[in-house]
């Protein structure tokens, strides 16, 4: 549900896609990173899955610098 009201605000807005893009990203992200700190504080998380967010953060942050 993170992004189903950021997409329908910018549909609203009629902006282009490049600008849609450009506030769908760093929400997504910023939603992702809060639900991931949310979760680590409540001690949820166990070493095999801080492994697999090491593993996989080098390319999500990769994809959101490339936009």
């Amino acid at each position: 549900m993170s992004g189903i009201l950021v997409t329908v605000w910018c549909a609203l807005r009629t902006w282009p896609k490049d600008e849609q893009r450009a506030v769908f990203q760093p929400t997504g992200v910023a939603v992702f990173a809060a639900t991931a700190l949310s979760l680590g504080g409540t001690g949820t998380f166990d070493a095999a899955t801080l492994e697999l967010i090491a593993l996989g953060l080098p390319a999500i942050l990769l994809g959101v610098w490339l936009g």
